[in-house]
Order: C-alpha cells, then sequence, then structure tokens
C-alpha cells in the first residue's frame, strides 16, 4: 500500500508487541509505524497519530484493530478510525485486500474514494457511535472494494 502513495509517508497503527524484537523495533520505526498498546487506550498512540494527521501525512488503520485473517467480510470495527478521522476533520480512504497474507502470496488491493464524515465534526461521540458510524459509513465501501 505504502508503494501507491507518491512523496508522502505511510504510517500504520502497529501492536507494541511487534516492537519488543530490536531488529522488528528498528524496521517499524524505519517504515513509520507507531505503536499502540490495544489493551487499552492508548492516549500517546492517538495523539501520535492526530500528530501524523496533523502534518498531513497518511495514517493507515484496520477499523477492526487487525488484519482480518477469517472467512467474514469484517470483524466487529474498533472506534478508533472514526475517532481520529471525526476529530482531526480528514477523509477515510476505504481500501479493500483480498487474498492470503503469506510471504509471496499475492494479494488485490483496491482503493475507493473518499469518504468524508464531516455531519459528525465537533460532535461528542460514543465509542458505540464511533462504531456505528464505522459499520454504517465505511464498511459497506470496504466490502464493496475486496469484491472487486
Amino acid at each position: 500500500m505504502a508503494v501507491q502513495i507518491k512523496g508522502r509517508h505511510l504510517h500504520f497503527m502497529a501492536k507494541d508487541v511487534l516492537f519488543k524484537s530490536k531488529f522488528l523495533n528498528w524496521f517499524l520505526h524505519k517504515v513509520y509505524a507507531i505503536p499502540v498498546k490495544r489493551e487499552d487506550n492508548d492516549i500517546v498512540a492517538i495523539k501520535t497519530a492526530m500528530k501524523v494527521l496533523k502534518n498531513k501525512e497518511v495514517l493507515g488503520i484496520f477499523p477492526e484493530g487487525t488484519r482480518n485473517m477469517t472467512e467474514d467480510d469484517m470483524l466487529e470495527p474498533k472506534g478508533g478510525l472514526v475517532l481520529l478521522a471525526t476529530r482531526m476533520k480528514v477523509p477515510v480512504v476505504p481500501v479493500g485486500i483480498r487474498g492470503e497474507y503469506k510471504f509471496r502470496k499475492p494479494l488485490i488491493i483496491n482503493y475507493g474514494k473518499p469518504i468524508y464524515l464531516d455531519e459528525y465534526y465537533g460532535k461528542k461521540l460514543s465509542s458505540q457511535d464511533c462504531i456505528d458510524i464505522c459499520k454504517k459509513e465505511i464498511y459497506p465501501e470496504i466490502i464493496r472494494l475486496k469484491e472487486l
């Protein structure tokens, strides 16, 4: 995915346990990954992600909080994607990924048109609101893109 974005860095949120290995820690920082403590609300990760967006860089988030390697179209979303998009007033570019997450196996990646959540800007949204907005506004497009 990062190859498709010319002239900008793609920052991904990655679970913090991946940063424990010296090599992976070095590598993940080189590819602009942001460590996230998934078991709690990681304020440091959220602030780092907000800084990335404020600097007009690109932030990659799997709305499910992980890569979906099941047969299900989508897993239950987390609220972080909608929280960040509405707080920072940035569009969400949906991406559908199809294929096996295995070394040297091809993946098909389809990019959709930006989704603007401006009707939610400035509103106090609960975690459940963010999940519901993701299911209603973003998931249908990701599912469509996965099927192309």
